[in-house]
């Protein structure tokens, strides 16, 4: 496991703005069905922003080896915290958001949930819900409690990177 770690650090070394245009063909991929999985806004943010397990993360969706989803209101929020509070240029954030888009499929919520006491978390469990995600990935400490919600695992970054390891060596 700590070898295909190794690998995972090397192949995430870039934050995501400097992985642009590198897509990759997922017609070698292992298994016969992808994992499902939604991003919370906070991977979304740091995987735009620095190296680590998010950008990791987020690496197995640029090339494929994952199924991103999302939905409008977390993509609205993701630009509302980018906006907000990185100093960059709005055509700066488009160029992030066009590449997320390339790779997340939009889902429109049907349901209402009220899992949590925050509704933007509520927002990512609706989202995960109506993608029929195998795993939500988070750094949010209400999410993260949950564990499980409705059968959709609910994990850090560095766990995900973990699993999906164990699961493709």
């Amino acid at each position: 496991m700590e070898q295909n770690h190794k690998k995972m650090e090397q192949a995430g070394a870039q934050t995501w703005n400097t992985r642009r245009g590198r897509r990759g063909d997922n017609s070698s991929w292992k298994g016969a069905q992808r994992l499902r999985i939604i991003f919370d806004t906070n991977i979304l943010v740091s995987a735009s922003f620095w190296s680590g397990y998010s950008a990791q993360a987020m690496n197995l969706a640029l090339s494929g080896k994952v199924e991103c989803f999302s939905s409008k209101e977390l993509i609205s929020e993701f630009k509302k915290v980018v906006l907000r509070d990185f100093l960059i240029p709005e055509e700066e954030f488009s160029a992030r958001l066009l590449d997320l888009l390339e790779v997340a499929l939009l889902v429109e919520p049907k349901q209402k949930v009220f899992a949590v006491k925050d509704a933007d978390d509520n927002k990512v469990l609706e989202a995960a819900l109506e993608a029929n995600a195998d795993f939500i990935v988070s750094e949010d400490k209400h999410l993260l409690g949950l564990c499980v919600f409705k059968g959709i695992r609910i994990v850090s970054a560095k766990d995900f990177l973990e699993l999906f390891a164990l699961q493709n060596l």
